[in-house]
């Protein structure tokens, strides 16, 4: 169990690992407990509640931590329910954007500071800043939110005509805005770094990604081989040496390395960009690892890639092999 795996850890480590929960959790919920089957928590729980309520909403648990004297020592949970005509993005949506009425402070990027965020994170759905992310990406995309013009400060100011009437359409129009504005955003963050055909990953390629299931390894070789490109070693077989080799540009001109920077990369733009905030946040797929979660690993290789300064985003992110759509997708 995770507690357990959690025990014996150093205390820089074991905090490490807590502030890595909501995405460790989060990988758990779309794991598989009976390997190589589509048997998860998330696919359990749901199934159970269309059997024996008849009822085509989701239920989603996030997990919070109960702490005492500052150590972590159970957990509880809080159950959010998905469907269209009350969906808790849009809730959220709306609380982000009064939040940040009549402006914010951003920083050089354009995301909420972390000092700004915290008056507000904890009634979202998703307590996370990685949520908090989305949230404002999505506003930009949907030109909700601007970046002010500023002196030795950065700010954001919400576009409050572009707001009013996206707060007046239906349930419906809003989450279709909003998952286009996702596609949009993924779009953009994939052809940036597979820049060798723009249509590869363009926003109707993506679209088509969903409406035709298919293993995402397997989508993703064969756009390699598409260009020639090899990329048959699994992720298993790196290590975090290489990938910090990625992080500092200082990779090999060899093919192969090439290859597989890319494919990390993309590994985890997809997760990030895309699975995550239309599985996770949306609930329109529902994202499959099809191996058991081992926490020792996980938290194994969060140390690991911390000691070598890799980006909690390189590996809070890690793309499922399989999805299926949920009942709102």
């Amino acid at each position: 169990s995770f507690l357990r795996a959690l025990k014996p850890l150093k205390s820089k480590d074991r905090k490490l690992v807590i502030k890595a929960l909501p995405y460790l959790y989060r990988i758990w919920y779309y794991s598989a407990l009976v390997p190589s089957t589509p048997l998860t928590p998330a696919n359990f729980i749901n199934t159970q509640i269309r059997r024996n309520f008849n009822d085509d909403s989701i239920v989603v648990p996030t997990v919070i931590p109960i702490y005492d004297k500052k150590a972590l020592k159970d957990f509880k949970f809080e159950y959010t329910i998905f469907n269209l005509d009350n969906h808790p993005v849009l809730k959220d949506m709306k609380i982000f954007l009064e939040h940040c009425m009549p402006d914010i402070g951003i920083d050089k990027d354009g995301l909420i500071l972390e000092d700004e965020s915290d008056s507000f994170i904890n009634l979202l759905s998703f307590k996370e800043i990685y949520y908090v992310i989305f949230l404002t990406n999505t506003a930009y995309e949907l030109k909700l939110l601007k970046k002010m013009p500023s002196i030795n400060t950065y700010r954001a100011m919400v576009i409050y005509e572009n707001t009013d009437a996206f707060l007046k359409l239906s349930s419906i129009e809003q989450l279709q805005k909003i998952y286009d504005a996702t596609l949009a955003i993924a779009s953009r963050a994939l052809c940036s770094t597979f820049t060798y055909d723009e249509n590869t990953f363009s926003k109707e390629s993506l679209q088509n990604l969903f409406k035709n299931a298919v293993f995402l390894d397997d989508f993703l070789d064969d756009i390699f081989k598409k260009f020639n490109m090899k990329s048959n070693t699994s992720f298993e077989e790196l290590d975090f040496e290489f990938i910090n080799s990625i992080n500092d540009s200082n990779i090999n001109n060899d093919e192969l390395e090439i290859a597989l920077a890319l494919k990390l990369e993309l590994n985890v733009i997809i997760d990030a960009c895309l699975l995550t905030p239309i599985g996770y946040y949306l609930q329109l797929i529902q994202p499959i690892y099809v191996e058991e979660v081992d926490f020792e690993i996980l938290f194994a290789e969060l140390i690991v890639a911390n000691n070598f300064n890799i980006p909690l985003l390189e590996v809070s992110f890690i793309m499922s092999e399989e999805y299926d759509l949920t009942p709102l997708g």
